[in-house]
């Protein structure tokens, strides 16, 4: 019964994620190509999804082990992530955060 209802919250939760950050996106795209924005986010997102698909299905099938397989994959993504970070990222230690520009 907890499986049952922690499911609904994760999906709840997704669903209220995916209409938040598809309102953000649209309202951050200026108006002359909005739909073109919303097409190429939508367009990568399910490409994402199809290559995301594929790499669970064969790291699952090579481990066998469905703990295993998801923090191999969590542990990369983080890595991944933490890289993209450090190299797009300024260093703010020591910048007046309140004279900055957006740039």
């Amino acid at each position: 019964m907890t499986g049952i209802f922690y499911g609904f919250y994760i999906g709840c939760y997704w669903a209220a994620l995916n209409m938040f950050m598809t309102v953000m996106m649209a309202e951050r795209a200026p108006t002359e190509i909005r739909a073109s924005v919303m097409a190429a986010a939508y367009f990568l997102l399910m490409l994402s999804t199809l290559v995301s698909s594929i790499i669970v299905s064969v790291v699952l099938a090579s481990t066998g082990n469905l703990a295993v397989s998801c923090i191999g994959m969590a542990s990369v993504s983080m890595i991944v992530a933490l890289v993209i970070l450090a190299l797009t990222c300024r260093e703010t230690k020591g910048a007046d955060l309140e004279h900055t520009s957006a740039d």
